[in-house]
């Protein structure tokens, strides 16, 4: 993690840079779970969870990409030996897991390890039942049998859970589930004549006459945290703590919904889809953060995790997933592509309008990052939340923007391959000219990249992708296809000179072309329309005060329209020459238009061929 980023992870957390003595505040322990009940008559595990104490969550800071540092405080209880243990260990990354105490010097180490457990839960077969009842008077039906009174003694297991306790799994989990059943298939009874053994399939009935034990006491393997205080502690003292950890399993997806008004101002509302896939949040701050983090471990555990992978994830949090909305929803800059499959949840009737929670927060810069703070947040772990952020005007602008893809040139379409043909036509179709808003951002925070919806006296124009703008910049967003404004091209060879130019005594002729884009407004006003040509070659000449550019291709995006490299761009080897004696040309326009005229932009230019 560079500097900045955690400059701006403790800031943003409440800590101000204090040093990790003072992450912990006061709070209340929970009780824990019940204790295993002495009359089942098993051997205690090695520890109890009603003496484990839990940190609540007091803050989170959440980014895009679906890593959270999060901040846990509170109070522990210290054992005879001046231990406490805690059952929630996280899944942090390499170098970012801290454990401390509010007094300095009084947390010596630190211990994470696998621990039998007991834990109970409610019986859900026969077995269960007996095993939860061990001691208790029954009342016992057989097979084809009367009902007779007996004392459950005993349910020998096949498998001890104790024999066993020193061996982690080969691939543990952060916490295993209860196995099925005990192994058992007798129970010994104490009836008035003696012991007697009885197979468990025997047993057609049971019953109890003075009341019964619902739940079972199993031991379970677990990864517990252990924290010692020192020989010198004072047993059953509560001691102030504080943990915290960069964890993957906590996100945050931003949107926006543009209102256009009249006089080009627009009203803009944005909010934040939570999805939790990491921990509980009860009444925590949650920090959402508009930056480009850069967790330089972020693919490797720290070594306290004691798994040897992250628990499965859904597809929101998986780099290389379509449905992973980090790449695309990263504050870069640059032309961006995104798919989505968000859904809103509508209420049930008559249960009013969906809680969208906490009031709208307040933000602030830290560093190079933008935080905005919302208070009192709860969600549980595989839930997820929509929250509003904020809302805010903006002024706009209608743009129409026509960009006339780079079309292959016919020596390379001899290249292709049969099978790419239709596939070219598709992308040879004339354009369209693009209905765009600009915006200008006039707040004093930044606009991070994310879907936006906008509407028009309450019917929807579009969704499109806003990208980063930093305030008091633009961005233009599509919204549609423009109607109303038809587009012609053409392109043609003129001539070509055979042995024009010579480089490293290869001979190259020169072809020379024409083209011409025609636009035409159907509409009832004028319109303005900026116009972007890309060709193979070098541009000499434009109509209409066009401006002549010379493309670096490098700086191209794949996939990216005009601006950037068509599908077909990789359908061709280019040969080695190809770029010392040509290159990629550009010619803008600005075309104004009356309404029923039309205007025609040409343009020359040529290219060397062997």
């Amino acid at each position: 993690m560079n500097r900045t980023l955690l400059a701006g992870l403790i800031s943003c957390s409440g800590l101000a840079f204090m040093p990790p003595s003072a992450w912990a505040a006061p709070a209340s322990t929970p009780s824990g779970q019940d204790r295993a009940s002495a009359a089942s008559g098993r051997p205690s595990p090695a520890t109890d969870p009603a003496s484990f104490s839990r940190l609540p969550v007091k803050d989170v800071t959440v980014f895009k990409d679906g890593h959270a540092f999060v901040r846990h405080a509170g109070q522990v209880t210290l054992d005879a030996q001046g231990k406490a243990q805690l059952d929630r260990l996280p899944t942090p990354i390499m170098g970012a897991f801290w454990v401390s105490s509010v007094e300095p010097g009084l947390l010596k180490s630190v211990t994470a390890g696998w621990r039998d457990v007991a834990v109970r839960r409610k019986g859900l077969d026969l077995i269960d039942l007996i095993e939860a009842n061990v001691g208790r008077a029954a009342i016992i039906t057989e097979v084809d049998g009367q009902p007779y009174s007996a004392v459950i003694e005993d349910v020998p297991l096949r498998r001890d859970p104790e024999g066993d306790s020193a061996a982690a799994p080969a691939q543990p989990t952060l916490r295993q589930a209860p196995p099925p059943s005990s192994g058992a298939e007798v129970v010994v009874l104490r009836m008035a004549h003696g012991v007697r053994v009885l197979p468990l399939s025997r047993i057609r009935d049971l019953s109890f006459p003075d009341g019964y034990e619902p739940r079972v006491s199993r031991s379970e393997q677990r990864t517990l945290l252990t924290l010692d205080f020192g020989a010198g502690a004072r047993p059953g003292s509560t001691v102030d703590v504080g943990m915290g950890y960069v964890q993957r399993g906590l996100r945050w997806i931003p949107s926006y919904r543009f209102e256009a008004r009249e006089g080009g101002r627009a009203h803009v509302w944005m909010q934040a889809t939570l999805l939790n896939e990491l921990t509980d949040l009860q009444d925590a701050t949650v920090n959402l953060v508009i930056g480009v983090p850069t967790f330089s471990f972020k693919e490797t555990l720290d070594p306290m995790a004691m798994q040897q992978s992250l628990a499965q994830l859904s597809s929101y949090f998986r780099e290389g997933d379509r449905n992973n909305l980090a790449n695309f929803m990263s504050n870069a800059v640059m032309s961006q592509t995104m798919r989505m499959s968000e859904y809103a949840e509508q209420p049930a009737p008559g249960t009013g309008a969906a809680d969208l929670g906490p009031d709208a927060p307040q933000g602030g810069a830290v560093e190079d990052l933008f935080v905005w703070t919302l208070e009192h947040v709860s969600l549980r772990k595989g839930d997820r939340m929509v929250l509003p952020v904020t809302e805010f005007d903006v002024t706009y602008a209608d743009r129409f923007v026509l960009e006339v893809p780079i079309s292959p040139l016919p020596e390379m379409r001899n290249h292709f391959n049969s099978r790419y043909e239709s596939d070219l036509a598709k992308l040879l179709i004339a354009p369209k000219v693009m209905h765009r808003l600009r915006i200008t951002n006039s707040t004093e925070h930044p606009l991070t990249t994310a879907p936006i919806l906008m509407l028009r006296d309450g019917r929807p124009l579009g969704q499109g992708l806003m990208t980063y703008t930093p305030p008091r910049g633009t961005v233009d967003v599509d919204v549609t296809a423009a109607v109303g404004i038809a587009v012609a091209k053409s392109d043609s060879e003129v001539e070509r000179t055979p042995k024009d130019l010579t480089w490293r005594r290869e001979v190259y002729q020169r072809i020379d072309l024409q083209g011409s884009v025609t636009l035409t407004n159907f509409k009832d006003v004028p319109v303005d329309v900026s116009v972007i040509r890309h060709v193979l070659g070098i541009v000499d000449e434009a109509s209409h005060e066009g401006k002549l550019r010379k493309q670096n291709v490098l700086e191209l995006s794949p996939g990216a329209g005009s601006s950037g490299l068509p599908q077909w761009w990789y359908w061709y080897s280019w040969p080695w020459w190809w770029w010392n004696v040509n290159g990629v040309g550009r010619v803008d326009w600005e075309a104004h238009i009356e309404p029923g005229a039309s205007v025609e932009l040409t343009y020359l230019w040529h290219y060397y061929y062997p």
